[in-house]
């Protein structure tokens, strides 16, 4: 599926982006990040991701399974489609996720995208997603592609806490479900390079 936007010198530009950061919380923002840069197997990203998850380990848990992994019951994975299917309806004809999924009047969002487009490269490998939630979450990450900053930051993003009306910009959320969805994607998308 061409892309527009989306090639491995930005994918590398945001992975850059998710190794240089240096913040003292929301660990749990970065789970997505590695799993990413590991999965392209990134040459600084085992070093990274240790002091990551030591850090992480010393703030917080998390058990991070899916019910399908946990239990092995197909309903789950049938549950997981059809919540890919109702997201989809909703996407824009940008390849952008509304703020509020059901009121196109919020503003077009990227982390929300970005997640979209992470659970439809995961469907995608599970072999559960149609080629339609696949072109689709091919579309929502070149959109977002389309505005990476060149410092490889994500901005377009609702700021804590949330809610309708509050201001937006960039979080380092947004980088780690890039990086998940680039690798997620990536046959579909063409990345076929690893990064670094």
């Amino acid at each position: 599926m061409p892309t527009r936007h989306l090639d491995m010198a930005l994918v590398n530009q945001v992975a850059t982006a998710a190794l240089g950061w240096d913040i003292e919380y929301d660990y749990w923002e970065r789970q997505g990040a590695m799993t990413a840069l590991l999965s392209w197997e990134h040459p600084e990203a085992l070093s990274t991701v240790r002091r990551w998850l030591d850090r992480a380990v010393e703030t917080q848990t998390s058990e991070g399974w899916l019910l399908h992994e946990m239990t092995g019951e197909k309903r789950y994975l049938d549950a997981a489609v059809r919540q890919l299917e109702a997201v989809l309806a909703g996407q824009d004809e940008s390849g952008f996720l509304h703020d509020f999924l059901d009121d196109p009047l919020t503003p077009l969002e990227s982390s929300g995208t970005l997640m979209f487009a992470a659970a439809a490269g995961m469907a995608t490998g599970l072999d559960i997603a149609d080629e339609q939630i696949t072109a689709a979450g091919v579309r929502a990450l070149d959109a977002v592609a389309a505005i990476v900053a060149p410092d490889g930051s994500i901005d377009r993003v609702v700021l804590p806490p949330g809610g309708p009306g509050v201001p937006m910009g960039a979080m380092p959320l947004a980088v780690s479900f890039f990086l998940l969805a680039a690798f997620r994607l990536r046959s579909a998308a063409g990345l076929t390079e690893k990064l670094g």
